[in-house]
């Protein structure tokens, strides 16, 4: 397995790793560009499997952020609370949050720092001009001082594409529900 970073240097021991397949790489990508010139949003559904993160599939969500240029994002608490029965059906867990940077780079926003959880990924995509670029992502560290960066695995052929651990999910099969 081959990782990347923004300087190109394989991650140490302790680096917090995402696994993410090509479907949901594209899918997140079609998001940003289609959602352009305002942010695009969603979930990342998944499990921790051998202290990696697995994603399952990105479950894309409305930008509800109205009152902004489109330069943010937020996500409903109606929306959260469909997303986490979603996973729980599937036997999955939010494993954090995806959304796009318009002509801005993949990196975290003090707005972005101010809003997120410890512990979740924050997977930032960058578009320019309409197009889909880098693709980051960072967890919030635990004194939410700062963001780390979490490595992407690069997608390859696995043994979870060939029938083992956890296979992709087509958000578009995914019924979303309310318990009453």
């Amino acid at each position: 397995m081959r990782l990347r970073s923004d300087a190109g240097v394989a991650p140490g021991a302790d680096a917090p790793l995402l696994h993410l397949d090509a479907a949901t790489r594209a899918l997140i990508r079609a998001e940003g560009e289609g959602a352009y010139p305002r942010e695009c949003c969603g979930f990342l559904l998944g499990r921790v499997e051998a202290g990696s993160k697995q994603v399952a599939t990105a479950l894309p969500s409305r930008n509800e952020d109205g009152a902004g240029d489109g330069r943010r994002y937020l996500i409903s608490p109606r929306a959260h609370l469909d997303a986490r029965l979603a996973a729980a059906d599937r036997n999955l867990e939010i494993l954090g949050f995806y959304h796009s940077h318009p002509d801005r780079p993949a990196r975290p926003s003090e707005y972005d720092r101010m809003h997120a959880l410890p512990s979740s990924t924050y997977l930032i995509l960058a578009v320019t001009d309409g197009r889909a670029g880098e693709l980051r992502s960072w967890v919030l560290a635990e004194d939410t001082a700062r963001f780390r960066e979490e490595f992407l695995a690069r997608p390859s052929v696995s043994k979870r594409s060939r029938g083992g651990g956890i296979r992709h999910v087509d958000p578009r099969r995914i019924q979303h529900r309310s318990r009453s």
